[in-house]
């Protein structure tokens, strides 16, 4: 969605505009991930969105989640502090600089090698039922959206939590921390089903 805006906004503001002044920022380690590698490296549901991205923008890059307005409503916030912010409506203060830092998100993603490498092996693995008795949610062949994939995953992981005794009921709609616990249950799947040794040898050093 983000690539497409970025495409309606450049299309708009041509005339005063070079689209290679234009940058993009994602808070999300693993999307920055997918968009710089090339697409066809990618299972179906991933490789398609990242192709259209690319079609459009090649410039992406990383910024914390603490520097990302949207994480503010994301999370919660008045209306009163909402008008009050001065990120909500302007931004950052180092988007105004003549330089942007956007090394700012390789030096980010080096200190994050092994999730990275984590991530990749996620997405770039099939899933081999046939020798495994573990059984995913769902069978991603099946979807090509991932935002469709981790909003079902998230309705699934809360339905079971509702069927708990023991457990606080969740309503409403999706909240950010369950499409992040949706994340993480398909990085669980794929340690298990590709990694079981490495996977049971790091689970019981945990223990």
């Amino acid at each position: 969605m983000s690539g497409r805006e970025w495409d309606i906004t450049c299309r708009t503001l041509s005339p005063c505009s070079k689209r290679e002044n234009i940058f993009d920022w994602s808070d999300s380690q693993i999307c920055n991930h997918w968009i710089k590698g090339k697409a066809d490296v990618w299972k179906q549901f991933v490789r398609n969105r990242v192709s259209e991205i690319k079609e459009k923008t090649n410039r992406w890059y990383h910024c914390a989640g603490k520097d990302n307005p949207a994480d503010k409503l994301n999370r919660g916030i008045s209306a009163q502090a909402l008008v009050n912010n001065k990120i909500w409506f302007s931004g950052q203060p180092w988007l105004l600089q003549i330089n942007v830092p956007c090394n700012k998100s390789s030096d980010i993603v080096d200190t994050e090698l092994n999730f990275v490498e984590e991530e990749r092996r996620m997405v770039v693995v099939t899933f081999q039922t046939n020798i495994d008795p573990f059984q995913p949610l769902l069978n991603l062949d099946n979807y090509n959206d991932l935002d469709k994939v981790m909003r079902i995953t998230s309705y699934v992981l809360r339905y079971a939590n509702n069927c708990s005794r023991n457990r606080e009921k969740i309503l409403g709609n999706l909240t950010v921390n369950e499409l992040i616990n949706a994340e993480k249950y398909w990085v669980r799947c794929v340690q298990q089903t590709e990694f079981e040794t490495e996977y049971e040898e790091r689970r019981d050093k945990s223990s």
